[in-house]
């Protein structure tokens, strides 16, 4: 049996029958074209086809009882590769937890830092505005300082000129 005609087997839509069927028109045709009595040689051809399939059988017996061996001389490998991957799956989520944690405290820090510099810049605008203030109020006692010999001596030009 060729490779194709096994491939035939797998097939969802596989008809028995008919390729038992297929296999004695064929082995009948192969008989009357070598000469032979119509059906003498296709007892002979199923019984080949018979043991055929049923050496397929084993060979495919085989292979799977081989792949069975392997897969569970490999299983053994392949869950601790699985509980090494949940190992390290669950160390990440250990360490994003921790990461998560310093960012939230990282915020809550730069929150509060946040909060005190506006209460800082709110406290230097108060003493700048302060500081401008006293500025005026000085600049108001030098001029009141300047005009005071004026109003003594009666020179409303001059204090006019000066305010």
């Amino acid at each position: 049996l060729v490779k194709m005609e096994l491939d035939e087997f797998g097939q969802d839509d596989f008809d028995i029958k008919a390729w038992v069927n297929e296999q004695v028109r064929s082995s009948i045709a192969l008989a009357e074209a070598a000469g032979h009595a119509k059906g003498s040689n296709a007892d002979d051809h199923l019984s080949t086809l018979v043991v055929k399939l049923q050496l397929m059988g084993q060979s495919t017996n085989k292979s799977i009882d081989d792949s069975a061996v392997k897969l569970l001389s490999e299983l053994p490998k392949a869950m601790i590769d699985i509980q090494r991957v949940g190992s390290d799956a669950e160390l990440l989520a250990h360490q994003m937890a921790q990461v998560l944690d310093k960012v939230s405290e990282v915020e809550r820090s730069g929150q509060q830092t946040v909060a005190a510099l506006a209460t800082l810049d709110a406290i230097k605008t108060r003493m700048e505005e302060c500081a401008h203030a006293l500025g005026e109020a000085d600049n108001l006692t030098r001029t009141l300082a300047q005009i005071e010999p004026l109003f003594q001596v009666d020179e409303l030009k001059q204090i006019a000129a000066r305010l």
